[in-house]
Order: structure tokens, then C-alpha cells, then sequence
């Protein structure tokens, strides 16, 4: 089920988008690791090139279009691989431990920029971290899990402080 809907594990498929702790890119450029989602969902070229350089300008990554995918640093290969998840326009954006290889500084204003976005565009997203201090930046609501069970759900500030004192 998605969104109350009862639907096929294909069409769950096209309406979720995940970036995961390391940023897996193609030997490609940046344009083409971005656009390959489009490109597989047959999706016309004109709109391609719009749809990716909207998401490149999001993360603020419009100039690495032609750099090749390898060359980038930690920091800029997981804004290609947020650009990736994002140009496909989710319903859901799933992210497992997306900043966990990146440095303190970088992880600081990712997250950051990442919060407004998702804020901005109102995406459901499931962030899973185990760095309690990026959780506020994300969330507005946070469920903490411990052995497959739920120990505490609301909103984040309560549940973080519930977390400190016990």
C-alpha cells in the first residue's frame, strides 16, 4: 500500500526514490547519472534534459553537468545521487544513512539543504540514521526502532528528549 492505495511492487517501484550511504554512480557524466532513471521510463529527451537540469540547479550542481561521475568529491557525488532520486519526482523518498560517509562540514550543509528542500516540495521521505543530531534537520516527526520494535514515536524534539533522559 502507497498512500492508501493498494497498489503493484512495480508501480510502488515508480512512485519511491532511494539514496543510499554511498553514492553509487555510473562511468558517466553527471547529466547521464542523472537522467538514467528518465531514460529507463522512456521518458522524452526534451523533457530529460529539462527534468535534469532542474534537479542538477536544486543541489546546486548545475556546473559539474559534464564532469565525469568519478571524479566528484563525497560531498558532490551524494548531491548527484539526491538530484537522481529527486529528478524522478517521488512520491516517497526513502534515505538510508545518506550522509554517514561524508565529512562533518559537508553532512552539516547537505542536510540542511536537503531539509528546505523537502520542506519546500512536502515529500514524504524516511530518513534512516543512527546520528541522532541529523534527525531535526529532516524530520518533523521521529519514530526510533530497536530490535524490529517502535520505543518511541512523535514529533522530534519530545522524542529526542524522552530519548536523553532514559
Amino acid at each position: 500500500r502507497v498512500v492508501g492505495k493498494e497498489i503493484s511492487a512495480i508501480e510502488a517501484r515508480r512512485r519511491m526514490a532511494m539514496v543510499l550511504q554511498r553514492p553509487y554512480l555510473l562511468d558517466a557524466t553527471v547529466f547521464d547519472n542523472v537522467a538514467i532513471g528518465l531514460k529507463m521510463r522512456n521518458v522524452p529527451k526534451r523533457e530529460i534534459k529539462v527534468r535534469v537540469n532542474e534537479a542538477l540547479a536544486l543541489f546546486g550542481i548545475g556546473h559539474l553537468a559534464e564532469r565525469h561521475g568519478r571524479s566528484l568529491s563525497g560531498g558532490e557525488s551524494q548531491r548527484v545521487s539526491l538530484a537522481r532520486a529527486m529528478v524522478l519526482k517521488p512520491e516517497v523518498l526513502l534515505l538510508d544513512e545518506p550522509m554517514s560517509s561524508l565529512d562533518v562540514p559537508t553532512r552539516m550543509a547537505l542536510l540542511a539543504e536537503l531539509g528546505r528542500i523537502i520542506k519546500k516540495t512536502r515529500l514524504t521521505t524516511i530518513f534512516v540514521t543512527h546520528d541522532v543530531t541529523e534527525i531535526p534537520f529532516l524530520a518533523d516527526r521521529t519514530v526510533i526502532m530497536e530490535g524490529g520494535k517502535i520505543i518511541a514515536d512523535g514529533p522530534v524534539r519530545e522524542v529526542l528528549r524522552q530519548e536523553m533522559r532514559g
